[in-house]
């Protein structure tokens, strides 16, 4: 019997590169794909001026901001990011 093809799950992945200070966290809110505009997803931290968010839930395009601490939104327009891709940009605050 022919085994069905595995579906590869499809990563999509937000990195935004900034020192957000001693003590501080950087979270992420959107519009769809497991995140909201009310509550914000803790995004991993990496290394000193990175951190990560990646989902195999995002199956269009996904608006998102990043808060320092789930409270102080990052300035200018929201970020597009599509399924399957990687967004890499510095945010302002």
């Amino acid at each position: 019997a022919k085994k069905a093809p595995v579906k590869k799950k499809i990563v999509t992945t937000v990195i935004a590169r900034i020192d957000a200070g001693f003590g501080n966290q950087l979270f992420i809110r959107g519009n769809s794909s497991g995140l909201t505009w009310d509550a914000g997803d803790l995004m991993e931290n990496v290394s000193a001026d990175e951190w990560v968010w990646q989902s195999t839930a995002v199956t269009s395009e996904l608006e998102f901001k990043v808060l320092i601490n789930d409270e102080i939104w990052s300035d200018g327009d929201n970020g597009v990011v599509f399924p399957g891709a990687t967004v890499v940009f510095e945010p302002a605050f």
